[in-house]
């Protein structure tokens, strides 16, 4: 069948055509005809023209478009920067109470302008079609916040330098059901409430909960199906927690029940939304059999009372988090609440003490909640407040307080057991200023308080300064490309 195409004149070109059918003595009505035409194609121009500069509007307000070989690929990011002073000191510098390390509690140091991150995004996003469909994301970052990063991730940011890959992955959708997607590579974890980077979180630090009980990463493979629009659920396989490599560090022949069995971790999450869409629900769960080296080695003492031995620990850990905006606050108030259970054990078989005796496991455990608000008291201007608390019964986590440095034996009892309790409390208040487009300025205060069964004039706690509580503000401002 053969077909022929109609291209329509220019709008330009319209009007000469109209003269000449009035000088051929053309009725009056084919020329109205032609007039009318002539503007009818005048609207669709000026239409389109008003179209293609919303569309260029929106590309500036949510990304820079690229020029690949793919179309769709999105450039974009953020900048921080800030400036933070503790009373008690911190990092080079001394304080009211000398000069104690940076620590997880207070990363930032004190009295220092720093560059916090620099996050460069690359994304190809899968459209909302349920169809076959495959894109991408890369998130590098750099700056002093990557010194934090963690010890089991070579070749894509070990903390020793201050660039990572914090996020890399490939991701495709199969059009089975309501379409299940997919992320292979290196992805966020699925348990907690706050963002891996500051400049998303309504809070500038980091809070407890999101630094000592909760994963950041995983590498591995991440399935997402939403059940409907109300229910989405999660399952991933990882190497662990945090790790873009898998953490071996087992002794089967040092009295280990077996080998590192599998070492690898498996996560799962549902995600709730109301009908109103005003609230949201999230579950979640972590569970590594062996090989997890992020929270350090469990297990202390003697095998057989002759060989020290050491068995990275099998991490279990559950998440609930939630979300709601009250109806009667017009959109102004959020409220939202995060709580974690941590545990960690292992099956190492050993002797301690003197005199010696059998002990088959060490476990150690951390739970902790955390409530959040924040309420929008101008378009300018909100008010964020964060409270947390923390409890951790054993110091094997690492993170315990009211350890005694009196020699080898710090931090254990008698029989050579760690045995260390710690009670943290920590509470933030901030303000945020989105002072104009697409640039926030906080102002913070944060209170942190530790509290131990240490007891000890020779303790060293997580401020590292022999103090009970610490008080910091800080400033920063962030601009976001994204």
């Amino acid at each position: 069948m053969m077909q022929f195409f109609f291209s329509p004149p220019r709008v330009g070109h319209l009007a000469p055509i109209a003269l000449l059918c009035a000088m051929l003595g053309s009725s009056a009505p084919a020329a109205d005809a032609a007039a009318d035409r002539a503007k009818e194609l005048e609207k669709r121009v000026e239409q389109e023209t008003q179209r293609s500069k919303e569309l260029e509007k929106l590309v500036e307000d949510t990304g820079i478009y690229t020029e690949t070989a793919k179309t769709g690929v999105k450039l974009g990011g953020w900048v921080n920067a800030s400036y933070s002073y503790n009373l008690n000191g911190g990092a080079t510098d001394s304080g009211l109470n000398g000069t104690p390390i940076t620590t997880p509690v207070d990363i930032e140091d004190s009295n220092d302008f720093s560059v916090n991150s620099v996050r460069i995004i690359l994304e190809k996003a899968l459209p909302e079609e349920n169809t076959w469909a495959a894109g991408f994301r890369v998130d590098m970052v750099f700056g002093e916040d990557q010194k934090w990063g963690f010890d089991n991730d070579p070749g894509i940011g070990d903390g020793s330098g201050p660039m990572s890959l914090e996020f890399a992955y490939v991701t495709f959708r199969a059009p089975v059901g309501n379409g299940l997607d997919f992320q292979v590579g290196k992805w966020m974890a699925l348990l907690g409430y706050e963002y891996t980077d500051r400049a998303l979180n309504d809070n500038f630090s980091s809070g407890l909960l999101a630094w000592f009980l909760e994963p950041a990463t995983h590498t591995g493979i991440l399935m997402t199906y939403p059940v409907n629009d109300r229910l989405t659920v999660n399952f991933g396989i990882a190497n662990g927690w945090n790790n873009s490599d898998s953490d071996f560090l087992d002794n089967n022949e040092n009295g280990d029940d077996a080998p590192s069995d599998w070492a690898k971790l498996v996560t799962g999450s549902v995600n709730l939304t109301n009908p109103g869409e005003n609230a949201s629900l999230t579950l979640g769960a972590a569970y590594s059999f062996e090989g997890e080296g992020y929270f350090g080695n469990v297990s202390n003492g003697t095998i057989d009372g002759s060989d020290t031995a050491s068995e990275n620990a099998g991490i279990l850990a559950l998440n609930v988090n939630g979300t709601w905006q009250p109806v009667f606050a017009k959109g102004k108030l959020q409220l939202a609440f995060n709580a974690d259970l941590v545990k960690a054990t292992d099956n190492l078989h050993r002797t301690a003490g003197d005199p010696a005796f059998d002990q088959d496991e060490n476990a150690a455990t951390a739970w902790g909640i955390g409530l959040y608000a924040k309420y929008q008291l101008t378009d300018v201007l909100y008010l964020a407040s964060r409270g947390e608390y923390m409890h951790a019964d054993d110091g094997t986590l690492g993170f315990a307080d009211g350890l005694v440095f009196d020699g080898p034996s710090a931090s254990i009892d008698r029989n050579e057991v760690y045995v260390s309790n710690t009670d943290l409390w920590s509470y933030t208040l901030t303000a945020g200023l989105d002072l104009c487009d697409s640039m926030r300025l906080r102002l913070e205060y944060r209170l942190d308080a530790v509290s131990s069964d240490g007891g000890h004039d020779g303790e060293a706690n997580l401020f590292d300064n022999n103090q009970s509580t610490q008080h910091s503000f800080s400033i920063d401002a962030s601009y976001m490309f994204w």
